[in-house]
């Protein structure tokens, strides 16, 4: 059994993934809302993009697209850590942080997959820059429109490379170190650090795939206009929001497996 799945059955996940997820998202929205408008842009900063927001848009813009936010988190959290739990019990491979950084590469892939359409609703809602919030049904028929139900999975691929690397490094990092008994927030937060950085350009490319646009345009905009430092732009607000979440993802889903099991 993987450490971070001990006493763990595929109902215990579901239950302590979901419950982790609707919590994370709550606390991290304002965050969230933020890199993404700093993503989007080529020249916004971060005082100019958060005075905007609460001039223009107001407090409350702050969790624009929260709905289909909280629905991705409690389904990736239920999904991620459900798989998690089913593939480390089929894995040929004996219990350690490498294990855990294959399983959670996997673990990560098939959540990806299943909620991603709710990660793209999430991006759209929070892109609108308008005052007010923009109708989640509207999205939704823009989208179908637009592309069909295949648009619902614009920069998927993109998106499952980006997860894959991001929960591998994440899991495996913190197995390590939970294994020299360092304290569960600590580690997930040194986890959600390590990981965000090594994979961040891939999470910006796939925000703006999510918009418009393909892969190769967005590359060479992105490098044309701002460099190499473009593909890290929004990364310190990134990190303040990774490092937590994913501290507090992992430190309260080992509390709910607990209270669940």
């Amino acid at each position: 059994m993987s450490f971070i799945t001990d006493s763990s059955t595929p109902l215990t996940s579901i239950l302590a993934g979901s419950s982790s997820g609707l919590l994370v998202r709550f606390f991290i929205s304002p965050i969230d809302v933020v890199k993404i408008r700093l993503q989007l842009s080529n020249h916004s900063s971060l005082t100019s993009t958060v005075y905007h927001i609460v001039r223009k848009e107001g407090i409350r813009a702050f969790w624009k697209g929260n709905i289909p936010a909280e629905l991705l988190y409690v389904i990736y959290g239920a999904s991620q850590f459900t798989s998690f739990t089913i593939v480390s019990n089929v894995v040929p491979l004996h219990d350690g942080p490498l294990k855990d950084m294959i399983v959670g590469a996997t673990a990560g892939s098939m959540a990806t997959v299943i909620s991603y359409p709710f990660d793209l609703l999430r991006t759209r809602l929070a892109s609108y820059t308008k005052s007010g919030s923009k109708s989640l049904l509207l999205s939704i028929r823009e989208i179908w429109k637009e592309n069909g139900p295949l648009g619902f999975f614009k920069g998927c691929q993109v998106g499952i490379g980006y997860i894959s690397i991001l929960t591998g490094i994440s899991f495996g990092s913190y197995s390590f170190m939970k294994r020299r008994d360092m304290d569960s927030a600590v580690a997930g937060g040194i986890a959600g650090l390590l990981s965000k950085t090594f994979v961040y350009p891939l999470d910006l490319i796939k925000r703006r795939l999510q918009i418009k646009g393909n892969l190769l345009n967005h590359i060479k905009q992105i490098y044309r206009i701002n460099g190499f430092r473009g593909f890290y732009r929004g990364l310190s607000l990134a990190l303040l929001k990774s490092v937590p979440s994913t501290a507090l993802s992992l430190y309260f889903y080992e509390f709910f497996t607990k209270l669940y099991s």
